[in-house]
């Protein structure tokens, strides 16, 4: 896999609690010049797997683990990062703060050593926005938006110190915006005050012109933890941002794109709706039947057998699960499985569709919605090692992956609640016409 460097760069660490995470934070390096390598934490990292690379992220998808089983392999994975020689380690959340923030950060702060830990959740340019220590998705408190709702990890707090505060007893300060607006020696010193007597800063932003302040203010700061959006500002910071890195390899496989939906969120409804507008063929699993392992197998086999045939015929394939989820959870109350319970079965099933397509079509272009399914569906292409390219839009990059029989595919993996209502489509653009 290729990209550029040539820049004496500073080695990057990072510990991403989910697959767009990690993708979602390294192309915020790689779009500055650093050639940025995701590994997966289940695939037992080695430092080879690093070769050429300036930025190093593991993926632990440890956000719906209990709180003592994420804290320990985000510990587990930044003890290998500084063993790499990593100057800079990060942990890299979700940028609306579900799963085990808490747990992770203390993990991370333990490993590098540092009294102080930097926490920046922002991310503007994805109407993420912080003031007074309160969170904001577009202008609305996040606990006042479709995240409160969430099946699995439900937000229900707005203020950064509560949501770290359920797993973590350590003090936070909060830094102000009005604060970025001040002289930077002045800034300096308000930043050391916080320092002496927190744990974790937790700065507000609320645009990029005040991440970039950040970033100057902080750039020498060993453990720097939240959204992804800093890191786009962290290089310049550093004296270090160069050309974007761009994917070059040739993967074949033909041109036909799979798009494979598994969010439900609102944002990825719409980008679906988007897709079939334009005439893709539609392959929907019943969502219902996918709950039990007998059923599931019949019904990944019957989408796969439609999307086959579409794709025989140079149609790009949109493969979803209904969203009949009143259905879903009176079966699933019947089988005995709790949400994160049904959602695994539903991820499982894209993965087994991901790895049927593959074996049966030899389809190597993927463009994938949610966490989970995005996770899902490289563990079914048996993926090993992504590398980031250029970014097509706001925190999603275009990747080559490499299998671990070294068979390479293009992929684009998206967090369900990112993209505009056209990001679909423009991705199996990318995905089409990328070695052209």
């Amino acid at each position: 896999m290729s990209g550029g460097s040539g820049m004496n760069r500073r080695k990057i660490g990072i510990v991403a609690d989910d697959i767009t995470g990690s993708n979602d934070v390294g192309v915020m390096l790689a779009k500055n010049g650093f050639v940025t390598t995701v590994v997966s934490q289940a695939d037992d990292p080695t430092p080879g797997d690093f070769d050429g690379a300036d930025a190093l992220i593991i993926n632990t998808a440890s956000r719906l683990d209990d709180a003592q089983t994420a804290a320990e392999k985000t510990r587990q994975a930044a003890r290998f990062l500084k063993a790499q020689g990593c100057g800079v380690i990060g942990a890299k959340t979700c940028s609306v703060f579900r799963g085990n923030i808490g747990a992770a950060l203390d993990a991370v702060q333990d490993v590098t050593g540092a009294a102080s830990a930097m926490v920046i959740a922002a991310f503007p340019r994805n109407g993420r926005t912080t003031l007074n220590g309160v969170h904001f998705l577009n202008g609305v408190p996040i606990s006042e938006t479709h995240f409160a709702h969430d099946p699995v990890t439900p937000i229900h707090d707005s203020r950064l110190d509560r949501l770290i505060a359920r797993q973590s007893e350590r003090a936070c300060g909060g830094f102000a915006a009005a604060w970025l607006d001040e002289p930077p020696d002045r800034q300096r010193a308000r930043l050391d005050t916080l320092k002496r007597t927190s744990a974790y800063v937790i700065f507000d932003a609320r645009d990029q012109t005040d991440l970039r302040r950040i970033a100057g203010l902080i750039a020498d700061e060993p453990c720097i933890c939240g959204s992804s959006a800093i890191w786009e500002e962290l290089p310049a910071a550093w004296g270090q941002a160069g050309a974007p890195c761009v994917c070059r390899d040739k993967v074949g496989g033909g041109r036909a794109v799979v798009i494979m939906a598994g969010s439900l969120t609102p944002q990825t409804a719409a980008q679906a709706a988007a897709l079939e507008r334009e005439g893709v063929c539609r392959c929907e699993m019943d969502a219902v039947r996918l709950l039990e392992a007998d059923a599931r197998e019949q019904e990944v086999r019957r989408a796969c057998d439609q999307a086959r045939r579409c794709l025989e015929g140079g149609q790009d394939v949109l493969l979803r699960a209904s969203s009949a989820t009143d259905g879903v959870r009176r079966r699933s109350a019947e089988l005995g499985l709790d949400d994160i319970g049904a959602g695994r079965a539903i991820s499982l099933a894209f993965e087994m569709a991901a790895r049927i397509l593959y074996t049966e079509t030899g389809q190597r272009r993927y463009a994938v919605a949610g966490g989970e399914t995005s996770d899902a569906v490289s563990r079914g292409l048996g993926v090993r090692a992504m590398r980031i390219g250029q970014e097509i839009e706001a925190g999603v990059p275009l990747m080559t992956a490499r299998a671990g029989d070294g068979t390479l595919f293009r992929l684009v993996l998206k967090s369900g609640s990112f993209g505009s209502e056209a990001f679909l489509c423009r991705a199996a653009e990318e995905l089409r016409h990328d070695e052209a």
